[in-house]
């Protein structure tokens, strides 16, 4: 029962501790006040995984060509370009006017020479060859379909000759055919790359749009954290400092400093302690035997109890038996039912004491009671006294502590709070340019712009594989090139229009380029040179945001835009490496000094005051028992000691009188019963007679299991628990002799676990000594045990008010506003604008000044390779033939055989 009782107060303590309230304080075992400090709602910003490996070294390798390209200035440009793009990005200028001003503004062209000279000579180079890859195209097509300057011819040879041609014409087919595969799928690999990039920026905007989410978000639960934290920190926790030094402290100082002045009572003076142990053990040793008499008296009952359950079942067995053998007649004449009633008298175990000495011990005990709780009522009356005289002091505390709570303070942090809110702000939402808008924008013109670019530059391999599939199963080795098949002929022209495709798009694929690579190139260097271009370079810049003149962050969180003392970018790396809270990562000792708004230190000054002021002096007469109320309780103690002596003893001697009923058995009379059934003789008799003697015979069996079970449970019973009885009764009536002579004998005490005599004699002399010392002990101020535990107690509740003075620097200064949050939150949208969306523009550009570079030579072998698939006409230097060839190359009249030797021409 006690081991449940403990899990059952453990189980509950655990369900208490868990659901305990975060708010809640704890007072150390040295007595200082622990207050839990805030805990922060959660942020969800959280920064995106690194890129695929391929991805970041291909991001790499663009960023090392961009700075290489940018002449590697650091910063990439300088702050007149930084400006313009301000400008633009905010709307105040117009995106044409960057260009325009070009011609009208000498200095802004000389910087924006300076700053885009690598990107300008690259983009013209590219635009360049782009304009002059068509031209050169143009003339070929048009001198081979016009002039007849520019298409392949042959001449007529010997067969050696021939044998020698037909060699060389397969070694060229397989180099330009070889080379043309080549080219064909760097263009194939770079359409897939466009194709795959154009699919991978849906994720990246996506996720760039759920970063600018979170970091909104992130905003808000930042505000909130900082109004909650300090609405904790000024508010809540100041109400439970309020709570332990009025309500559990002054208000209660009865019970706290009394408990207290107690304590060095007892715990300083060695007689006075002895003294209180010493009664509280006699008190515990009369409880002691108050319940072994009781147990006593209660086992004594019971095996009455038992005596007499035994004479009823032992009458109803005997009437049994006679019956039966009034039945059986003579047959059983030598059975009779004498020896199973058994007499041990009446009332042979009842405990009757002439004079009970329960009531006596009874009466003791609660005289001890009385004792010590009129010692109890005497001090806190005394107590009382005293306390009164310090109420003064008290309500002056207490009338400190309760305008602080319900006036200063909240009126501080609705001061506080309007500044706060404003964080939310940190965000801005008034660009031209957002994360939102730029997604948007995009959103409208990705997949058909880009996806139509990928299909286009899939079409070009397409036709080359065509046009060679068309020449591989067309030609013939041993043909002539007059005598090519149809499909090589077919082949030989679809390799022409690859060319005339490739000579048309070059320009616009050049164009695509240069734009995309000027403008994803440039905002790259722009914007993730490092992990703090944005905010140096555009949000702390004057009148970056519009809305906010002067400095931006200084607008939103000082509302003072001439202030330069804050920088976002500052304030970002300060985030970044040391986490700082808000109040030192923001400065906000002008808008957000809690100590100084809610005047703690004033405040703090002036409870040590008062609380110093406190003094509670009492006298301590009634706290040690007087000497005629001890004697009296001695004299009851004496009485009740020698009649539970006599009654004791006289009982156990009464147990010992009747030793005669270890003779009783019910055993042997069972055993005569039993074997008289057993030689009873069935056989002989007729049918009815042998059916009663049956039944009889029956019944003396059951008879004698009847006897053998009432002496196992009755008899046997009673014989144990009576030598239990008297050994017990012995035992006590030998411990009340030894704790109630005028003797030196020890009890161990409960109290504390020494050993303290429960004698007469070394009561009196205990409590003679403890209230010598206490007297000698309040003769000196300087060690009055009520001064030094008044002294305690203040020294106590100052240590409260230091405790929260040190709390609300920490929780204010260091605590509240972990900014990390922040820049995780930006870190976030840098890293899903640079590393994914950015960086897909930048693939972007160089998949497709890779393929479209990859033309030039695809055309020069597409030209090549079809002078080998289309069908030739030979040239007759006397004039046999036609010379004007059309554009397809097919020959104006049939070529009849000629014999003769003809030079070659090429």
């Amino acid at each position: 029962m006690h081991s449940r009782l403990v899990l059952a107060v453990l189980l509950m303590a655990a369900v208490l501790c868990y659901t305990q309230d975060p708010s809640q304080y704890r007072i150390a075992q040295d007595g200082t006040l622990n207050l839990v400090y805030y805990s922060e709602t959660p942020y969800v910003s959280r920064v995106p995984d690194q890129p695929f490996i391929l991805t970041r070294y291909i991001n790499k390798l663009i960023y090392q060509i961009l700075n290489q390209i940018n002449l590697n200035k650091d910063p990439p440009y300088s702050d007149v370009i930084y400006g313009r793009v301000r400008e633009m990005w905010n709307g105040t200028r117009p995106y044409s006017s960057f260009l325009a001003d070009l011609v009208d503004d000498g200095q802004y062209r000389t910087k924006f020479l300076e700053n885009f000279l690598g990107f300008v000579i690259v983009g013209a180079g590219l635009l360049v060859l782009g304009v002059a890859v068509p031209i050169a195209g143009l003339v070929v097509l048009g001198c081979r379909c016009c002039c007849n300057r520019c298409r392949a011819h042959y001449t007529l040879h010997s067969d050696e000759d021939d044998a020698a041609a037909a060699s060389c014409d397969s070694c060229a087919r397989k180099f330009f055919s070889s080379g043309l595969i080549i080219c064909t799928s760097v263009v194939l690999m770079c359409a897939g790359a466009v194709a795959l990039v154009t699919c991978d920026m849906r994720g990246n905007l996506d996720q760039l749009q759920r970063s600018y989410d979170e970091a909104n978000t992130d905003l808000d639960t930042y505000s909130t954290n900082l109004q909650q934290g300090l609405e904790y920190a000024a508010g809540a926790q100041f109400s439970n400092l309020y709570s332990v030094v009025v309500t559990e402290n002054l208000e209660s100082m009865q019970e706290t400093l009394g408990a207290d002045i107690q304590r060095v009572y007892t715990e300083e003076n060695e007689n006075t302690r002895a003294s209180n142990l010493t009664l509280l053990t006699w008190q515990q040793e009369v409880s002691a035997l108050v319940d072994t008499m009781y147990q006593l008296r209660t086992d004594a009952d019971q095996l009455e109890h038992l005596r007499v359950k035994l004479g009823e079942d032992c009458g109803r067995v005997k009437q049994q038996l006679e019956q039966t053998i009034a039945e059986c007649g003579d047959r059983c004449a030598g059975l009779d039912s004498e020896g199973i009633v058994l007499d041990m008298g009446d009332n042979a175990f009842k405990y009757q004491p002439a004079e009970d000495p329960i009531p006596k011990y009874l009466e003791l005990k609660v005289g001890q009671d009385s004792v010590i709780s009129a010692s109890k009522e005497s001090f806190d009356a005394i107590l009382t006294k005293a306390v009164g005289d310090t109420i003064d002091t008290s309500n002056r505390v207490k009338e400190l502590m309760t305008n602080a709570r319900e006036k200063s303070f909240p009126a501080c942090f609705d001061r506080v709070v309007a500044n706060v809110s404003r964080f939310r702000e940190l965000m801005p939402e008034n660009l031209l340019y957002t994360p939102s808008s730029v997604i948007d924008t995009y959103s409208q013109l990705r997949e058909p712009i880009l996806y139509g670019v990928a299909a286009f530059l899939v079409v070009i391999p397409v036709l080359v594989l065509l046009a060679m599939t068309c020449g591989v199963c067309g030609y013939d080795i041993e043909a002539t090139p007059a005598q090519r098949s149809a499909a090589s002929h077919c082949g030989g022209l679809c390799l022409i229009l690859v060319a005339i495709v490739c000579f048309a798009s070059f320009l616009v694929l050049t164009i695509i380029s240069v734009a995309v690579f000027l403008l994803a190139g440039n905002l790259q260097l722009m914007l993730c040179s490092d992990d703090l271009s944005v905010p140096s370079h555009f949000l702390d810049s004057p009148s970056a945001v519009p809305g906010y003149p002067g400095n931006f962050i200084a607008s939103v969180v000082y509302g003072d835009p001439t202030n330069q003392d804050l920088s976002y970018a500052d304030t970002l790396k300060v985030c970044k490496e040391e986490d700082r809270a808000g109040y030192l990562a923001f400065n906000l000792k002008t808008i957000y000094d809690v100590m100084s708004c809610m005047n703690y230190d004033q405040l703090k000054e002036d409870l040590e005051a008062a609380i110093e002021e406190m003094s509670v002096q009492i006298e301590t007469d009634g706290l040690v028992p007087v000497e005629d109320t001890l004697e009296d309780l001695l004299t009851i103690y004496s009485d009740a000691s020698d009649a539970a002596q006599s009654s004791h003893e006289n009982y156990s001697l009464s147990l010992e009188a009747a030793s005669d009923i270890e003779s009783f058995s019910l055993l042997a009379k069972s055993y005569k019963l039993r074997t008289f059934a057993e030689g009873m003789d069935t056989s002989s008799a007729n049918t009815t007679q042998a059916a009663s003697l049956l039944r009889v015979k029956n019944e003396l069996e059951q008879t004698a299991e009847k006897l053998e079970m009432i002496d196992r449970l009755y008899l046997s019973e009673i014989k144990s628990s009576r030598k239990e009885l008297i050994q017990r009764f012995s035992e006590t009536s030998d411990h009340i002799q030894t704790v109630s002579i005028e003797a030196s004998e020890k009890v161990k005490s409960e109290v504390d676990g020494k050993e303290y005599s429960v004698s007469s004699d070394n009561i009196r002399e205990q409590t003679r000594l403890g209230r010598s010392e206490l007297n000698t002990a309040m003769s000196d101020d300087t060690s009055r045990p009520d001064n030094k535990a008044t002294e305690e107690f203040k020294r106590k509740l100052k240590g409260y008010i230091q405790s929260y003075n040190d709390y609300l620097a920490t929780e204010v200064k260091t605590r509240v506003g972990h900014c990390r949050p922040l820049y995780d939150a930006y870190r976030s949208l840098l890293v899903s604008s640079c590393d994914y969306v950015l960086a897909n523009y930048n693939q972007l550009w160089l998949m497709l000044l890779v393929a479209t570079l990859t033309l030039v030579p695809l055309l020069l072998f597409a030209l090549k390779l079809s002078n080998h698939y289309v069908i030739l006409q030979c040239e007759d230097s006397s004039g046999g033939f036609d010379k004007r060839y059309p554009a397809e190359g097919v020959p104006l009249k049939t070529v009849l055989p000629i014999e003769g030797d003809y030079e070659q021409q090429c």
